[in-house]
């Protein structure tokens, strides 16, 4: 871009890992998410992402172009950009693979209990609907929050109510599956040092190759001259 005439200001480094596995529960199974003010002060992960695709870093050298200049400076961006596959992405498939078999072994678990019929039927959305929210589950719960409170916000005012309202449903959440989950959790504990052990080789593969990964990312950020 420098030599293209374009003052250019890098955007800042995002690493995309810098909150896994903490805002990733052990499942994605809805009565397996963890209940403690940590999690509920977190919401539901509505906040985050949409605080990234509305804000950007700054960037003086477009700031300062007019119209014309700045479709200029985002052609040649656009041309300056490493194209699709000429840098390296690193993911343990058998990170995949270990988390598909837990999910489906809690899953299967889980089945042969009361805990994730009386979750689905009458329960929780029951418990919802007494605090304000028409939802059976945690994706609709996440859906109804985005619509009332995110759809077309803009100001950061706005994305601070927001979040209040993405914490008060997450607090609402944790109130009517408070009962589900330890239940849940008193069923799964005695499967978990199970499987630890079945595929422990795996675990330790996994554990070598997500380090390996971030010493690289480690020396890759000493190197960064911007």
């Amino acid at each position: 871009m420098t030599r293209n005439g374009f003052d250019y200001t890098p955007p800042p480094f995002e690493d995309p890992y810098r909150s896994w596995p903490a805002n990733r529960p052990m499942s994605y199974i809805d009565v397996l998410i963890p209940i403690d003010e940590q999690q509920i002060a977190r919401g539901l992960y509505l906040t985050e992402d949409h605080r990234g695709a509305r804000q950007q870093p700054p960037n003086p050298g477009f700031d300062k172009l007019d119209e014309a200049g700045r479709r200029r400076y985002s052609a040649m961006a656009g041309t300056c950009s490493p194209l699709p596959g000429s840098y390296e992405y690193e993911f343990p498939q058998a990170s995949l693979d270990l988390a598909w078999k837990l999910e489906k072994t809690l899953a299967n678990i889980l089945a042969t209990s009361d805990v994730l019929r009386d979750m689905a039927t009458s329960k929780y959305p029951a418990c919802m609907a007494a605090a304000g929210y028409p939802v059976k589950d945690r994706k609709q719960l996440a859906e109804h929050v985005r619509g009332k409170h995110f759809e077309g916000i803009e100001a950061a005012a706005e994305l601070n109510a927001a979040y209040e309202a993405e914490v008060a449903a997450a607090r609402a959440d944790a109130l009517c599956r408070k009962d589900s989950y330890p239940l849940a959790m008193r069923l799964i504990a005695p499967v978990l040092p199970e499987f630890e052990k079945e595929h422990s080789t795996k675990i330790a593969e996994v554990e070598a190759h997500w380090s390996n990964i971030r010493d690289k990312a480690k020396r890759a950020r000493a190197e960064l001259t911007w």
